[in-house]
């Protein structure tokens, strides 16, 4: 199957510092406030700096700038993972949190919608006579509320835009508090590895390119739906629920650690197998997103290969004999550089990237993110979608974003058996 487009190769991939210069303050940081407190500072200040990059390019991010706003959210999951291994373990700790949640005088209402992934994930490890369990529970029922808000907010603006800029007074007066805040230097991302020099590789990296999707060979008002960084135990199952209530099929590219662990001998463990075989079950496809959720550029040859083949051995054992293993790869944030697609293209996997971000891993409001994907999606004519199965705001968009895709005209393909399928 021919690709539709074709992306130069990263050969050393430099990022640019805007980014990385957007870690705001005036509150300290996590290593100057340890514990449950500082790592939710700085949390917020990661979610300030996605926000600031999102509204700064509101039509179209660059892929450098989707990749390093990607980055700097996966930063943010890694912090709220530490913070929920805190809270669950500490009662003390867990007070802390929500106490900070509650009542630090220096946040914003929308700030706090950063601690939304902490609080589901304690929401679901927190047994139900924990001390914590109660106000976790309110603490979940107030970011629904200030949610709720700011989505109403973002839909009543659209009716009184007129063709200009929607009017958001709240959220306007939240990004003039962003703006006016200092900013303090950030460490640069490292420079990735320099290009490869091995023939043979080269020419796998090449035919890697050749084949790598962006918006692959779909027809005019045809899109493919695909979730990113699951699976998750709450979000997951909900999106899986709405897709089969709309028959539409997705592919789902699974981080590995999140599919379970390999043990020293390769045995698998799984954490989720009933989810992943209701995925299958339902008629989705399952496919690699790496193990860890590197940023595979930096990475040597024997680590880049550890995150592939750690991943593709747990969808191979979540699957079982079901349809349904996808042979495709994306890898995280779209960084890729010739060494990537050799390794990809080596094992028989096809590099899929989007055309059509929904930057749900950057806006908290439902709303917006619907907008937005049925703006490019018009804007592309059709195309590869990228979606999260591990937020709720996704969750709340997806009903409202598909009910509009389809009310404008456009139908979903579905991967099977090695090709796109235009039923």
């Amino acid at each position: 199957m021919e690709t539709s487009s074709r992306r130069p190769r990263l050969r050393c991939t430099r990022w640019p510092t805007i980014l990385l210069l957007l870690a705001l303050s005036p509150c300290a940081s996590a290593q100057d406030k340890p514990g449950a407190a500082g790592l939710a500072e700085q949390l917020v200040n990661n979610f300030r700096a996605l926000i600031l990059l999102h509204e700064a390019h509101p039509h179209k991010l660059s892929r450098q700038d989707s990749a390093l706003g990607q980055h700097l959210f996966h930063q943010n999951r890694m912090l709220a993972a530490a913070l929920v291994e805190l809270a669950t373990g500490s009662p003390a700790s867990c007070s802390e949190l929500l106490q900070k949640a509650a009542d630090e005088p220096l946040w914003k209402d929308v700030d706090r919608l950063a601690l939304g992934g902490t609080v589901s994930e304690l929401a679901l490890r927190l047994p139900p006579g924990n001390p914590c369990a109660q106000g976790v529970d309110q603490a979940r029922r107030q970011l629904s509320t200030v949610r709720a808000h700011y989505d109403r907010e973002f839909t009543a603006s659209l009716g009184a835009s007129h063709g200009a800029a929607p009017p958001r007074p709240e959220w306007s007066a939240y990004l003039a508090f962003l703006r006016s805040l200092p900013t303090r230097p950030a460490q640069p991302l490292p420079e990735p590895p320099s290009p490869i020099d091995d023939p043979a590789l080269r020419e796998l990296a090449g035919e890697g390119e050749r084949d790598e999707w962006t918006h692959a060979d779909l027809p005019h008002l045809r899109l493919l739906l695909t979730f990113d960084d699951g699976p998750h135990p709450l979000h997951t199952p909900r999106v899986l629920d709405i897709l089969k209530r709309y028959g539409i099929k997705a592919v789902f590219f699974q981080v590995g650690q999140n599919l379970g662990t390999l043990g020293a001998d390769g045995t698998p463990a799984l954490r989720e197998p009933s989810l992943v075989r209701r995925m299958l079950d339902e008629g989705h496809v399952i496919a690699n997103h790496t193990y860890t959720h590197a940023l595979l550029p930096h990475l040597d040859e024997v680590r880049l290969s550890d995150e592939i083949d750690r991943t593709e051995a747990l969808l191979v054992a979540a699957a079982g004999d079901r349809p349904g293993h996808g042979a495709l790869f994306r890898p995280p944030y779209g960084a890729r550089n010739d060494l990537v697609l050799a390794e990809v293209t080596a094992r028989g996997l096809r590099s899929v990237l989007w055309n059509i971000d929904s930057r749900d891993w950057a806006d908290p409001i439902p709303r917006s993110i619907v907008t937005r994907v049925v703006e490019e999606a018009l804007h592309e004519g059709r195309g590869i979608v990228l979606l999260h199965d591990i937020h709720p705001r996704t969750v709340e968009a997806l009903p409202i974003l598909l009910d509009e895709l389809l009310r404008r005209g456009f139908r979903f393909a579905r991967y099977a058996e090695g090709r796109l399928v235009n039923d």
